[in-house]
């Protein structure tokens, strides 16, 4: 798990020093887990290091033409989740219960935050985690 988060935000890095000769740059993949029953510190502490590093570099980099943004997805089927969580009966539950929309997300639920923010609909949005979580984080 630690060497993901890691990866995550050396990926992310390398996008905003890419990102520096465009005009935008979305990282996808973070999560907003704080305030939530999830019990791993040093996953949270990572994701709440990278909605950090977004929010800086967003403001910092704004004057530049460089927008700086994330989503944050709530549960959605990946590699990561699978085992852990979707093949889980008992975590499955979990999911439902508690998130708001009682479900976990699809896939394709994502693609609306990610148009939005690399198309010029977001052109004065910078330094945002848009959180895509059926209301995880709203609990």
């Amino acid at each position: 798990m630690k060497r993901v988060n890691g990866i995550a935000v050396l990926f992310l890095l390398l996008g905003l020093v890419i990102g520096l000769t465009g005009h935008r740059f979305t990282e996808a993949g973070l999560g907003l887990v704080a305030s939530a029953p999830v019990q791993q510190a040093a996953y949270c502490a990572a994701k709440g290091g990278v909605v950090n590093l977004t929010r800086q570099l967003g403001a910092e980099w704004g004057r530049k033409g460089v927008r700086v943004n994330a989503i944050a997805p709530g549960w959605f089927h990946s590699e990561m989740t699978a085992e852990t969580m979707f093949d889980d009966p008992a975590a499955m539950e979990f999911i439902v219960r508690e998130t708001p929309m009682a479900r976990p997300g699809e896939a394709d639920e994502l693609d609306g935050a990610l148009l939005f923010l690399a198309s010029g609909a977001s052109s004065f949005v910078t330094g945002v985690t848009l959180a895509v979580d059926g209301g995880w984080t709203a609990r």
